[in-house]
């Protein structure tokens, strides 16, 4: 199943949602660049490539630009079950290990009891982007031609929409933090439980939790448009959906009009199919 409920309503969950129209995703996808494209085929999501892949050797791709996203550094998730935490982090401390690769959820879930609650902080935040109107002005002066295998019926109707992503929004650190550690006991507990799994500086603990730092910014939500496929299977242009929306007053950048895909509901992360 690609959409996966987290627990309810999620402060952290919809401030990315509201404010970037970003769709976060549950396991951390470093397939997933600006201007990949991916298919949503009933409740499944799949990556089918990038749109470098379709065009000419000597093509250009549009420019990307990145911006820092500080206020996303200051929404907490709500305070989570430790059974649903594990599942969360386990996939992103994986891609984070220096050794051999180990069954990190498995570690956590023994690590702690089952009442304990955190939460978490994503940290380092950035946006990587393409602007929409530069995406839909690059596949209108190179036109796309897919493939035969994907099927007259991919992006021509319902069914099998297409998307191509147009930003990625990645982090560089999380912070877990329990409301009923005055005493920094979870964090040195958690610290000691990683001990040989992580690196000992990709962890940095305080009392208030600790802060686990990635090897490289790891993606946490992404922003796509729909495309428009004729019967020929060529695409021919980026679909609009819903009235426009304005990017919040961040460092993310001006208040430039937005209107993008939604994937999922408020309350769901987005896993892509391998």
């Amino acid at each position: 199943m690609a959409f996966h409920t987290l627990c309810g309503s999620d402060p952290f969950l919809d401030f990315i949602r509201n404010t970037y129209d970003a769709i976060p995703l549950r396991v951390p996808d470093t397939r997933i660049q600006p201007l990949s494209l991916f298919l949503t085929i009933g409740k499944r999501v799949r990556i089918v490539g990038d749109l470098a892949q379709l065009q000419p050797a000597d093509w250009v791709s549009p420019p990307f630009h990145t911006a820092d996203l500080a206020a996303v550094s200051h929404q907490s998730t709500n305070s989570l079950s430790w059974s649903v935490v594990t599942d969360l982090l386990g996939p992103l401390l994986t891609q984070m290990l220096t050794a051999a690769q180990i069954d990190i959820t498995a570690s956590l879930r023994a690590a702690r009891a089952r009442n304990d609650r955190v939460r978490l902080v994503l940290g380092g935040t950035k946006r990587s982007f393409v602007d929409p109107i530069v995406c839909a002005l690059a596949l209108q002066n190179n036109p796309v031609k897919l493939p035969q295998i994907f099927g007259a019926e991919i992006g021509n109707g319902s069914s099998k929409p297409l998307y191509i992503t147009d930003s990625i929004l990645t982090a560089k650190h999380i912070s877990i933090s329990s409301d009923d550690d005055a005493n920094g006991e979870f964090a040195a507990k958690l610290e000691s439980d990683l001990v040989g799994k992580l690196s000992p500086k990709a962890m940095l603990r305080r009392k208030s939790g600790l802060t686990i730092t990635a090897n490289e910014p790891f993606p946490f939500a992404f922003t796509c448009l729909q495309l428009s496929v004729n019967e020929t299977l060529e695409v021919d242009g980026v679909q609009v959906h819903g009235s426009s929306k304005f990017l919040g007053a961040t460092e993310a950048g001006a208040m430039t009009p937005q209107s993008h895909s939604i994937l999922g509901e408020p309350d769901q992360m987005v896993r892509f199919d391998d």
